[in-house]
């Protein structure tokens, strides 16, 4: 890739996957052939979500929302126009099928951001979960330590933080937490 000049990616990681599949796909764009990416995600509903989305059915994800309605969501859905986006962007044949690519290269592993494995991965991602699951700092560093240990010797990560977050919701009767932080803390 023009500009860019990574060692080779036999094994990456996305922190926190839930239910957004866009970080899986760029990173199947640089993994090696035959490479994985570990989805390490810790609520159960968001695992069954991803369960869908890797799974040979349909990619129908069935649940209840916290009032009781039943809830039919096509995992696979959203994800052709950010395929589209990834190619159109990255300029570049390895951008190209993203969806089918991180699908297949995808392993989710329940777990914990807290809790991953010392200089495991070749590429470590994780894309606002240090600091929205907590509003101590304390816990939100010991989480993006976690993150960076996770890292392989000349491996890379990519890691974004919201600056200034507060907590927010997400539907009825959820409030998510978040912790405060400047550009100073980062």
């Amino acid at each position: 890739i023009k500009g860019l000049s990574l060692p080779p990616i036999k094994n990456a990681v996305d922190v926190g996957a839930g239910p957004n599949f866009y970080p899986a796909m760029l990173l199947a764009s640089l993994i090696d052939k035959g490479g994985v990416i570990d989805l390490i995600e810790p609520t159960k509903p968001n695992c069954d979500f991803l369960k869908s989305l890797l799974g040979d059915g349909s990619g129908m994800y069935h649940n209840k929302n916290k009032e009781g309605t039943v809830q039919s969501i096509d995992t696979r859905q959203p994800w052709p126009q950010f395929e589209r986006l990834i190619a159109e962007l990255g300029e570049h044949p390895c951008f190209a099928g993203t969806f089918d690519k991180a699908r297949a290269a995808a392993k989710l592993v329940p777990g914990d951001i807290c809790d991953l494995p010392k200089s495991a991965y070749d590429f470590v991602s994780s894309y606002f979960v240090a600091e929205s699951i907590t509003t101590d700092k304390a816990i939100c560093i010991e989480a993006i330590h976690s993150l960076i240990g996770a890292v392989r010797p000349g491996g890379g990560f990519m890691i974004a933080l919201m600056v200034g977050s507060k907590s927010y919701p997400a539907g009825k009767a959820t409030i998510f937490p978040a912790t405060h932080l400047s550009l100073e803390d980062i």
